[in-house]
């Protein structure tokens, strides 16, 4: 398994945390009500140049462990470029914090090429967790 690459969340244009790897009790990133409201999340990462054609997908859990959106708004993370980000609005991001009130953001990576994605384990990858305080 390949060593997760940092991510940058921003709410707006504000860094509101750095994930460095994979560390649920690190990388939780705590948020009023207010700030949910006002701005979109952003999710930034550099690609390392042998995975610039890997497929990521971005998916969302409650608590419970239960998958409850994946790409949302169709959003997807191109391909070929050496920075990727992806957002989520704030008006599905304050949806989401109303039902469940702590949600976790993963990814999984996978080849392009259908002949290397074949012989890939994929493992789902948590970035970091939102709680609404």
């Amino acid at each position: 398994m390949k060593a997760q690459l940092p991510w940058t969340i921003r709410l707006g244009s504000k860094i509101v945390l750095q994930s460095k790897g994979e560390d649920e009790v690190k990388n939780v990133l705590s948020l009023k009500n207010s700030q949910v409201l006002k701005n979109d999340l952003i999710l930034t990462y550099r690609v390392k140049p042998d995975e610039k054609d890997w497929e990521r997908t971005v998916m969302i859990y409650d608590p419970a462990g239960v998958n409850i959106a994946e790409n949302p708004v169709g959003n997807t993370i191109k391909r070929g470029m050496v920075s990727r980000s992806f957002t989520i609005n704030n008006k599905i991001l304050k949806e989401l914090m109303a039902k469940h009130k702590k949600i976790k953001i993963y990814f999984t990576s996978i080849p392009t090429d259908p002949e290397k994605a074949a012989v890939v384990r994929v493992k789902r990858v948590h970035i970091f967790t939102i709680a609404v305080k």
